[in-house]
């Protein structure tokens, strides 16, 4: 193997503080969901498929 288990847990606190960075919280995810529902209005998009 040749890591020691100190190299071992800083690899893994790495990773996980990457997998940290991307997520959001819950307001967060709440306040861009109203600001995409507000631009896809203003945008005309409503949800709708337009039958042909």
């Amino acid at each position: 193997m040749g890591k020691t288990l100190k190299e071992e847990v800083k690899r893994m606190s790495k990773r996980k503080e990457m997998q940290t960075k991307s997520t959001l919280s819950t307001t967060q995810e709440v306040l861009y969901q109203r600001e995409f529902k507000r631009a896809d209005k203003a945008g005309g998009y409503t949800g709708e498929r337009k039958k042909i």
